[in-house]
């Protein structure tokens, strides 16, 4: 009783103040810095490959995912489009209009969170060099409900046959955990002048959560950019920032909002992004904010809108056009706003439409 109480204690003082608490996680056998070679492997199935002849223009199958059967339709000019039905007959929809698969990609299925459901995890690329990330990153894992959740980074990650290098087991509990590694050169000298950001993600029903400490380790990770940067590193040496410095890394979580409230407009910025209105549960009215090559790398954000009858998923581009998705249908409806792409603004990468 005396080593449950302050677990309880925790717990309380977590529902008090709205804090993200969780348990703590079974021991790892973690060492910084951690090789590529080294990190526990969370096995994934290879469903389908670019460098397969027969895929290299894309799919069109059924595949046993979530609660079901749901069919992937992958094309060089469409992008990808997943749909299925979650618990009560609720369809659901999956539209990746942003990725191109040109360049190669693969298809994984995976139960990233052991809830039972299987997930399934998708990786194209850029074409991009340099700091720029040559791959997308997009992960859809399924909740409870048998429905989707989305999460879309660009960073560079390693695809192999059984797995994704980033992707991993640290704890070996049966949940993965997401290693993301960003470059940022923000506040340096010139574009060599920067640092490597790492975070860790933990998958748990369907939702990923930042970590801020695992095992004794404090995240994110900063180590600055030199010509002996060893690119086997998973997770880098832990420097500490020069004076003055303040890299940042997208922050990509969605357990807790970091605002909610009611769509009242939808419109575009100067810069051509799409901005949301928000009157916030406490009245005040709030506008994201997005920024050309902001932390996301991308111009997009994921949309996810939920009625009764459907879940609707979107990674929205610059270009809205390019989806046949009127915006304005979403005015007057409750949103929850996760992540953020640029410290110091409101700047979601994800929007949870509700009633």
């Amino acid at each position: 009783m005396k080593t449950a109480l302050p677990i309880f204690l925790s717990i309380a003082l977590s529902l008090a103040f709205g804090i993200d608490f969780h348990p703590p996680m079974a021991k790892a056998d973690f060492h910084l810095p951690l090789k590529r070679t080294e990190g526990p492997v969370f096995p994934l199935k290879l469903l389908a490959d670019g460098e397969n002849p027969r895929q290299s223009e894309g799919i069109d199958s059924d595949f046993q995912i979530g609660l079901g059967t749901v069919r992937a339709f992958i094309s060089l000019v469409g992008g990808a489009s997943i749909t299925g039905e979650g618990k009560g007959g609720k369809v659901w929809e999956v539209k990746l209009k942003n990725i191109r698969i040109s360049l190669g990609y693969q298809l994984y299925s995976g139960d990233l969170d052991n809830n039972g459901l299987i997930d399934l995890v998708l990786v194209t690329y850029t074409g991009a060099n340099g700091f720029l990330p040559y791959s997308i990153l997009s992960i859809i894992t399924f909740d409870s409900q048998g429905l989707p959740v989305l999460l879309q980074d660009g960073q560079d990650v390693e695809a192999k046959n059984d797995r994704v290098t980033e992707i991993v087991d640290l704890d070996r509990d049966g949940r993965a955990e997401l290693i993301a590694t960003h470059y940022d050169n923000d506040d340096g000298k010139d574009k060599w002048d920067g640092y490597f950001i790492t975070d860790i993600y933990k998958v748990e029903d369907a939702h990923w959560r930042r970590l801020s400490l695992y095992e004794n380790y404090s995240f994110p990770v900063y180590a600055h950019w030199s010509s002996e940067s060893n690119e086997e590193d998973l997770i880098r040496i832990p420097e500490n920032l020069a004076p003055g410095r303040h890299p940042a890394a997208p922050d990509l979580s969605m357990t807790l909002p970091v605002e909610s409230g009611r769509i009242m407009d939808v419109n575009r910025q100067e810069n051509g992004l799409v901005s949301f209105k928000v009157r916030t549960s406490k009245g005040d009215l709030v506008r994201t904010f997005r920024e050309l090559w902001d932390k996301c790398y991308q111009n997009n954000f994921v949309l996810i809108i939920d009625t009764k009858e459907k879940r609707q998923i979107i990674a929205l581009p610059e270009d809205r056009k390019e989806i046949d998705l009127d915006l304005q249908i979403v005015k007057y409806r409750n949103a929850s706003l996760y992540g953020n792409c640029a410290p110091g603004k409101l700047s979601p990468n994800l929007i949870w439409i509700t009633k």
